[in-house]
């Protein structure tokens, strides 16, 4: 069912996202300064930060809804409002008034307008200005979450489960090339996160992959890399967090599909930001040391 719905394949040659020297304020306060990350096509990024460090401003300016106050940004070689076709993006929380009466198959055929970015009172009729194309393009997406019989359901009366869900197959929908999601788990147990995490290390097959969370002392085993967000911007290729992030979180159990970052449990490299240079000079150093004694 995935490949019926998702139809790219990564491409290496344009990188995901090009940033150089981004500063980006609002309201005089510095919210990103001299940012410059290169991301490649197929990766899967986990972006932390604290509260309020400026994760979803991140996904704005990525999107084009923000403009930076210096520096560039392109997305797959593009300026963002010409490559928001190709990104699907599920919001941090519902946009609208949950009560309004749209179905969920409205709700996901939104999604393939270009930007994401649909109003409510245009959710009620573009149902039945979609073919039936569209439609089964949304039923499929729909299948793929697990929850093709909510199809016809008023979206007021989901779930927060099954809401993340149905925005997740709107992101979707449209067949994207990066996907963008803010805060994609919560409102879900951690039973259904396993799943999920599962469903979109699958897709990371054929898309590149930013999920905001803030549960940044848990992270899935699928995870390719780690942005960390604050006034700086620090991008850690390994998947690797720092320690003045990490926070002991009392998680356990085999069947787990998340590994704690930090010391006592089986977890990835850790370092303080400051430390990383030095740290990897002294495994450079220590390496060509162990090929001479080896050598001679």
């Amino acid at each position: 069912m995935t490949q019926a719905v998702l139809k790219n394949t990564v491409k290496t040659a344009v990188l995901a996202l090009d940033i150089r020297d981004v500063t980006f304020s609002l309201s005089g306060n510095t919210i990103l300064k001299d940012v410059n990350i290169t991301i490649q096509q197929g990766d899967f990024v986990a972006v932390i930060g604290p509260n309020g460090s400026g994760k979803t401003t991140f996904l704005k300016l990525i999107l084009g809804l923000y403009r930076p106050d210096k520096g560039t940004i392109r997305v797959l070689g593009q300026e963002p409002n010409r490559a928001c076709s190709h990104i699907g993006y599920m919001p941090q929380h519902p946009t609208g008034d949950r009560i309004f009466p749209a179905r969920v198959i409205d709700v996901v055929l939104s999604g393939l307008i270009a930007g994401n970015g649909l109003l409510p009172s245009l959710v009620r009729v573009i149902g039945p200005s979609c073919n039936n194309q569209d439609k089964r393009k949304a039923l499929e997406c729909l299948e793929l979450m697990g929850i093709r019989g909510l199809a016809k359901k008023n979206v007021g009366n989901l779930s927060g489960g099954q809401l993340q869900r149905v925005l997740l197959a709107r992101a979707l929908v449209s067949n994207p090339k990066i996907l963008l999601l803010d805060e994609p788990m919560a409102n879900i147990d951690m039973g259904t996160r396993g799943i999920l995490f599962d469903l979109l290390a699958d897709l990371n097959r054929s898309m590149t992959i930013l999920m905001v969370t803030h549960d940044i002392g848990l992270i899935s085993r699928h995870i390719k890399s780690v942005l960390c967000i604050g006034p700086q911007v620090f991008f850690h290729e390994a998947a690797e967090l720092t320690m003045d992030m990490t926070q002991a979180l009392g998680l356990q159990g085999e069947t787990c599909h998340m590994e704690l970052l930090g010391h006592g449990i089986p977890h990835r490299v850790l370092g303080r930001h400051n430390e990383m240079s030095e740290k990897r000079g002294k495994m450079i150093k220590n390496r060509r040391s162990d090929q001479q004694e080896s050598k001679g």
